[in-house]
């Protein structure tokens, strides 16, 4: 049997980019959940990224802080 290639990224592997590290730091300073003043609509207002993504970086930045 032959050996198959493996076509696209690895199951579980993450890709971190200059645009999620700006907008996690922005996101740590604007969130009332991370001692900031403004709510979650108005910080995807400004951020300007869509809510899947906003909450996705949310949940990233809540499970950092837990470890």
């Amino acid at each position: 049997m032959e050996e198959q290639k493996q076509i696209g990224r690895r199951a579980g592997s993450q890709v971190i980019t200059k645009k999620s590290k700006e907008m996690k730091s922005r996101n740590l300073k604007m969130s009332k959940c991370f001692d900031g003043n403004m709510s979650d609509k108005e910080c995807i207002d400004i951020l300007q990224i869509s809510r899947n993504t906003y909450y996705k970086y949310k949940k990233e930045l809540i499970e950092r802080a837990g470890n």
